[in-house]
């Protein structure tokens, strides 16, 4: 019975199903992933079989997998743009002295007497006739300028009117005034350039300057200077002229 080939392929028959009895006792089933967990698979490029993430070849037909580049991991360095220096980002500064506004310190003052109107024509026509070194304050000067002119005026309007009346005694008084202007505008010559350079010391310029009143339109410049206030420290024409303390 046993010299049949029947009834050895009963026992190959019975040796398989023996051997497939012990796979199947043996075999543990695989724990079943957590319903949140998601399974990623993916396809083979060849045959289209479905694989599981991370596989290398294909069960089915052994073609090697190309894995996909998940854009997740790829470098952070390249999800972003590319940054700047920091400096670059900042407008220039500039230096912290050209920030702040310019400072005016406010001019000293001078404790300076005003000189009244005959201590200034008597101090420029009796104590000061032929002098050109010194100093002469705004009201000296201008007191005696305004002395010599207002009295020049004054007399030239007398010797017309009397001019005008045409008789002796009109005539006669037309041209004593006209002596007495005469003699005032030639007498104040003197006195009146010595306090024009006086005057052009105190604010510190030198007194060849008054020749500028010879000049059309430059005499505007020195009578701009003559009404500037005296310097308020001694210069190297004299102190400070009529200083109180």
């Amino acid at each position: 019975m046993l010299g049949s080939p029947e009834p050895r392929i009963e026992l190959l028959r019975l040796a398989h199903l023996f051997y497939y009895a012990r796979q199947v006792s043996s075999f543990t089933p695989a724990a079943e992933p957590p319903a949140n967990k998601i399974i990623h698979t993916m396809k083979c490029s060849n045959c289209g079989a479905e694989l599981p993430e991370g596989a290398k070849f294909c069960v089915v037909c052994g073609q090697t997998v190309i894995q996909p580049v998940n854009p997740a991991q790829q470098p952070m360095q390249q999800g972003y743009p590319q940054q700047q220096p920091m400096q670059q980002g900042y407008p220039q500064q500039q230096p912290m002295q050209q920030g702040y506004p310019q400072q005016h310190y406010p001019k000293p003052t001078i404790n300076q007497a005003r000189v009244p109107f005959m201590d200034a024509v008597k101090s420029a026509f009796m104590n000061h006739y032929f002098d050109f070194n010194g100093r002469a304050s705004r009201s000296e000067f201008w007191w005696t300028y305004a002395a010599v002119n207002g009295a020049s005026c004054i007399l030239w309007i007398l010797m017309m009117i009397f001019f005008k009346l045409d008789n002796g005694f009109g005539t006669v008084m037309g041209w004593i005034f006209s002596i007495i202007l005469i003699a005032l505008q030639l007498g104040s010559i003197c006195p009146m350039i010595g306090l024009g350079v006086r005057r052009l010391h105190d604010i510190g310029k030198s007194g060849l300057l008054y020749l500028l009143n010879f000049v059309p339109l430059a005499n505007f410049v020195v009578i701009y200077w003559w009404i500037q206030e005296s310097e308020p420290q001694p210069n190297q024409y004299g102190n400070i002229p009529h200083l109180i303390g």
